[in-house]
């Protein structure tokens, strides 16, 4: 008797939790699926928030429970918002597509370390020490934090600077969070000019740390036909929505910071 009185309770124990764990199933149920699981497999499964979501498996729920665009998912492209849409049944749109850009040419022909940094070899524990290594505050630090991340293979580092493989980045944008200068950037894959500076600073101090940094000499505003670039706080930007691609303030640029991409131009930088 005394055996049979705790595995009495056990069995009891065992038919409460299970009648427990059906009623909560259908209460508060999970959300998953058959539409729910064959989004998810036509995801990359990259997890990289570029959607806009936690992850896969949230873009998937939420396509299905709330009918979101197809097209969020830029690694994944056409042929994955062409799934989506076929199983959701919300209309296929084109995926807006995007590639990372490194906004710094500053290797070390044009400027230098300003101290023998002998830390960890990445550039999140250097820019913990004064900064970073780099004789420019605003420049890339060099050892590869964001080629480390890059699940397509797309960037490597080449004489101290991170360099993106544009026919090899599907537009994670991992490497824009994995920066901690912030410097990587999402542009749309059809940009024709691009600014590849970061800097701030006056033109003056500029000069002094990098032959490649932007000196704010608004050559590239003066010259621009449709008011595309405009100078602020020392620094050019580019408004893609107005640029036409004809490559003139890359070719006005004097110390060539602004460089040709693709696209519509023509010049070279």
């Amino acid at each position: 008797m005394e055996y049979w009185l705790p595995i009495l309770l056990f069995v009891v124990l065992a038919l409460v939790a299970g009648a427990l764990l059906t009623f909560l199933s259908f209460k508060f149920p999970s959300g998953t699926t058959d539409d729910v699981n064959a989004v998810r497999d036509a995801l990359p499964g990259l997890n990289c928030g570029s959607c806009g979501f936690a992850g896969c498996d949230e873009y998937a729920k939420k396509c299905v429970s709330e009918k979101l665009a197809p097209n969020l998912c830029v690694p994944g492209g056409n042929e994955v918002a062409a799934k989506i849409s076929a199983v959701t049944g919300v209309p296929f749109e084109e995926v807006k597509s995007v590639v990372a850009h490194v906004r710094c040419r500053g290797n070390y022909d044009v400027t230098q370390d300003k101290y023998d940094y002998r830390g960890v070899l990445s550039c999140a524990a250097s820019s913990l020490f004064y900064g970073g290594r780099s004789s420019c505050r605003d420049g890339c630090l060099g050892f590869g934090d964001c080629a480390e991340a890059c699940p397509s293979g797309a960037i490597r580092v080449d004489n101290g600077v991170a360099v993106v493989d544009r026919s090899l980045c599907t537009g994670c944008l991992i490497c824009t969070r994995i920066c901690p200068k912030h410097i990587i950037v999402g542009i749309p894959r059809d940009a024709a000019v691009v600014v590849s500076c970061s800097s701030n600073l006056s033109g003056k101090d500029t000069r002094q740390i990098c032959r490649n940094g932007c000196i704010a000499c608004r050559m590239c505003e003066r010259n621009c036909e449709t008011g595309a670039i405009k100078v602020n706080s020392n620094h050019a930007a580019i408004d893609q929505t107005l640029c036409t691609g004809c490559g003139k303030c890359a070719e006005k640029c004097p110390v060539k910071c602004i460089t040709v991409v693709g696209g519509k131009a023509v010049l070279s930088a």
